[in-house]
């Protein structure tokens, strides 16, 4: 990197050379041979800083001479676009004027910094830091000044997580003197916690113990008075603590006020404004005999990141909490001291062991993905030979195969289970009308308080057709209707229509739900199912629709919008029928047409690549397979006409799926991608939209999986060729 960055200098410092000596000698009648050879020497200087990983540009008086192609990346435009454009466009707002400063003492020849930071935003409105150098040169016989940009985005990136890293080490050391000053938690219980605050927010905590069928505060902190205060008692049943005992795992409740899964617990916490909870267990032994609990007046205050660091914590805590027990227990009986060494002991190795099990959980994930290629192979093996034998003894040997293989995938889960890199769960096969039905009964009351109160009539109706069994979580889905729902009134502030419809079509059903609203506006309408977009501000949080439309992905289904602004809108979720009760919904009066398509198929494992392009034809696509993802792409780029779908594995050791489905909507943005991944990790749907992946599939796959979500994708991604 030295070597190549030393001979781009270099050929810069010849070509500005060049550039500067072009009054001089250029341009007073040069010879044939001068005039060519200075063609040569810039269209070397042009390939080489069109090479080049560095940012490179040439303004005169604010606008853009020349700009080599990692410019037009960085700020989104083609060169020829950005030729003419004033550079101060693409600065920042925030640091235009800095900018500017030492552009300016460039000019007048003042002493500048050799290299400075700034912001550079591109055509999207995307900021990233950046390091620029300033150089006076000659640039088509006219002075001007060379930019050579380099993105530190990853430098910045990588230095705010040492410094965040850095300061949970110090917390956590600082928290280890802490506990080993006292015996008696409740003398460093107000320092422990402060030390906390210093990584984590809250606006309470607390530690509640186990004693019996009951459940006992221990120690409580906070600005925020509850009926829960120390010493207090309440029924263990019901309670988190209760939940995280069973489970043996942390319990984060994002929002109170929206489901309230432990009333026993969060009512005197609602009580008092908290929204929030993050509840971490306490374990002795391999049993949890308590939880550490963190609470906040904002919802949405705890995720993973402060999951993990609590679980760090938890050994210590749980020790300092035993260390305080016994101590009240030697304080009253100096007899037992031997006991109380027993019991530090035991606690000594169960942290030793905590940290071994941690350590055995990252390795599972890994182990998972491997499992889940061989179950692919196996199953896929078993389904595709199921499709052409007869003999019903190997029929019978065939579906054993193929059922040992679908509950190896269960083991896998819980192998996933136990690492907490999988989210899903197993559904159940549902009645979508009753869903439905169930939905609308809990919206109803708000509807009555808008019409009793506000007098605005708003009338919901229902039409939905035959009974519809889907496989799903109920609760989740009557979450994603009522919220919709909840929009729709939101939008008829003088009143209106809501109508939910549902019918089947090609094994799918397609459930809509249309208000007369205000309709929502094209400028916002691609961002409504962003993370924290909202246009409720301030008391809207922006997570209702990311939620549905996380929920709805889980569920193998899709969620869109149509709507124009004053015309209303309507939402369109589509969910597969249960595979059980596939064949019987599928009506004569709506027969469903298969649609064919040209596939390139990207799995770097052989025998995985064979089994899936065996199933993509057998369900009648034409299947082009590949083994080596560049192979695969520089194929596509030459003939990317003739591919209506791109299936591709996630984890592959030359390009991962992500840049696979980035780079083939570069080249046609209108191509499906779907993605196939052995990891079993909940893919942000964000980020799946903004790489280009429109489908994600787990394996082990079946061939109903695929032929599902080829179907799903297949009449808007194919064309003529996928008839």
């Amino acid at each position: 990197m030295k070597a190549l960055r030393a001979a781009f200098l270099n050929s810069l410092r010849t070509g500005i050379r060049l550039f500067e000596g072009a009054p001089r000698r250029w341009f007073h009648r040069p010879s044939q041979i001068e005039d060519d050879r200075l063609r040569e020497t810039l269209a070397r200087y042009r390939a080489l800083v069109d090479d080049i990983n560095e940012v490179y540009i040439v303004i005169r008086g604010e606008h853009i001479v020349f700009a080599n192609q990692r410019c037009a990346e960085l700020l989104g435009k083609p060169v020829e676009e950005l030729l003419g454009r004033s550079f101060w466009e693409y600065v920042a707002p925030e640091s235009v004027e800095v900018t500017k400063q030492i552009y300016e003492a460039t000019m007048t020849r003042e002493a500048v910094p050799e290299t400075w930071e700034t912001t550079i935003m591109n055509e999207a409105g995307e900021k990233t830091p950046v390091e620029i150098r300033f150089k006076r040169i000659i640039y088509e016989s006219k002075p001007a000044y060379a930019l050579l940009i380099r993105d530190v985005s990853a430098r910045k990136k990588a230095e705010e997580e040492i410094i965040q890293r850095s300061k949970r080490l110090e917390v956590i050391s600082e928290l280890t003197r802490i506990i080993g000053s006292s015996l008696d938690i409740r003398d460093i219980y107000q320092a422990f916690t402060s030390e906390i605050k210093k990584i984590i927010d809250f606006d309470r905590a607390s530690i509640a113990l186990v004693d019996g069928d009951k459940l006992r505060f221990f120690a409580v902190s906070g600005d925020v008075e509850t009926g829960l205060g120390e010493g207090d008692i309440i029924p263990l049943a019901g309670s988190t603590t209760a939940w995280v005992m069973e489970h043996k795992r942390s319990n984060i409740e994002t929002d109170f006020t929206q489901e309230a899964q432990f009333s026993i617990d969060e009512r005197q916490l609602l009580k008092s404004g908290l929204k929030s909870a993050i509840r971490v267990p306490l374990f002795s032994r391999g049993e949890v005999f308590g939880t550490f609990n963190l609470t906040s007046r904002h919802p949405n205050a705890y995720g993973e990141m402060e999951r993990e660091v609590l679980e760090q914590l938890a050994g210590q805590i749980a020790a300092a909490v035993e260390n305080s027990l016994l101590f009240i227990q030697i304080s009253e009986r100096e007899n037992e001291l031997s006991k109380a060494y027993a019991e530090l002991k035991a606690a000594h190795d169960l942290m030793v062991q905590s940290e071994s099990l941690r350590a055995l959980g990252e390795m599972a994930s890994g182990v998972a993905h491997d499992f889940n290629n061989m179950l692919s192979v196996i199953l896929g093996r078993a389904q595709l030979a199921l499709g052409i034998t007869k003999d019903p003894r190997m029929v019978k040997d065939l579906r054993i195969i193929e059922q040992s293989a679908l509950d190896g995938a269960k083991t896998v889960r819980r192998l996933q289970d136990f690492a907490r890199v999988r989210v899903d769960r197993e559904f159940e096969v549902l009645d979508l009308n009753e869903v439905v039905r169930d939905a609308l009964q809990m919206v109803e009351p708000r509807r009555l308080e808008r019409q009793a109160i506000d007098r605005i009539a708003i009338n919901i109706s229902a039409e939905m057709g035959k009974a519809i069994p889907i496989e799903g979580d109920s609760a989740e889905l009557r979450e994603v209707l009522t919220n919709i729902v909840f929009n729709a009134m939101d939008a008829m502030p003088q009143g209106g229509k809501i109508t939910v419809k549902s019918k089947l079509e090609n094994n799918r059903v397609v459930l809509s739900i249309t208000d007369t609203g205000m309709g929502i506006p094209e400028e916002i309408k691609g961002r409504l199912f962003d993370p924290f977009f909202t246009t409720k501000s301030p008391e809207g949080l922006g997570m209702g629709l990311s939620v549905a439309y996380g929920i709805i992905s889980r569920h193998g289904g899709s969620i869109n919008v149509d709507s124009s602004a004053g015309k209303g809108a309507t939402f369109c979720i589509k969910l597969p029928v249960a595979v059980s009760a596939g064949k019987r919904l599928l009506l004569p009066e709506e027969p469903t047409s298969i649609k064919r398509a040209t596939i390139l198929l990207i799995e770097d494992d052989p025998q995985t690549n064979e089994v899936l392009r065996l199933m993509l034809e057998r369900l009648g696509h034409k299947v082009e397979g590949f083994t080596n993802a560049k192979e695969a792409l520089e194929t596509f780029d030459k003939d990317k006409s003739d591919y209506d779908i791109v299936v591709t594995d996630m984890g592959m050791q030359e390009m991962s799926g992500r840049d696979v489905a980035r780079r083939i909507k570069e080249m046609k943005p209108e191509t499906s991608v779907i993605v196939i991944t052995g990891w079993g990790t909940q893919l942000d749907p964000g980020e799946l939209r903004g790489v280009g992946i429109d489908g994600v599939i787990s394996k082990p796959f079946t061939k109903d999986a695929l032929s599902a979500k080829l179907t799903d994708l297949l009449p808007t991604s194919a064309g003529s060729k996928a008839q």
